[in-house]
């Protein structure tokens, strides 16, 4: 348990009714609260080496190393080696603290920015939580149970899309290998599953070609 976590939780809704895009997280986030406690998750999760919590289909990723391709397993663990916790994913001000949110400049392969999305759902607890924040950075998002309904006792999928026409600033999956995607796609489809008590199960994001 970290400190602020009661202050995480209580971000997602009020009296069951899920407020408006980014409302209460996007206020904590301009007067930098969440940037001190509720990101302060990352630490209490990394008594957990990342390749022991990044899921993979439904496992971690060191149980599922051996049976990927070569190719996918390395541009993994560079990707965990280059972003070990959230903070090495954040935009940092001039003071020298970190703000949520992510530094995009930095993350150049679909492993990278799984890993960063992941460490920041991590940090954000919940879908609710995780659409407010998706919403705010420029992306449609919405969270669904298996039968497309929310809320749900059913454990919910967060399901988000972002388009290259978009005008958010700074403009997300802008580097490295994302500058060809633009060429060939018209953005970038994500979807991370939760599980009944808001564990992420799979991080998910592909090139949306329609």
């Amino acid at each position: 348990m970290y400190p602020g976590r009661d202050l995480c939780v209580n971000c997602r809704r009020r009296g069951g009714e899920h407020k408006g895009p980014g409302f209460d997280l996007i206020m904590l986030l301009r007067a930098g609260v969440l940037a001190l406690a509720c990101f302060g998750a990352a630490s209490d999760a990394s008594v957990v080496a990342l390749e022991d919590r990044f899921p993979i289909r439904g496992a971690p990723f060191s149980d599922r190393a051996e049976q990927m391709k070569d190719r996918d397993r390395q541009a993994y663990e560079s990707a965990f080696e280059k972003f070990p916790s959230l903070d090495t994913c954040l935009v940092t001000e001039s003071d020298g603290s970190a703000r949520p949110e992510l530094n995009w400049s930095q993350i150049t392969t679909l492993a990278e920015a799984e890993t960063c999305l992941f460490l920041l759902s991590e940090a954000l607890q919940t879908p609710e939580a995780l659409v407010d924040w998706l919403r705010g950075a420029g992306f449609t998002a919405t969270v669904q149970d298996i039968f497309g309904t929310w809320p749900s006792d059913r454990p919910g999928t967060v399901h988000a899309t972002y388009h290259f026409n978009n005008s958010a600033n700074p403009d997300p999956f802008s580097a490295g290998q994302f500058r060809l995607s633009r060429l060939t796609a018209s953005g970038m489809a994500l979807g991370i599953a939760f599980d009944e008590a808001s564990a992420i199960q799979s991080v998910r994001l592909t090139q949306n070609t329609e």
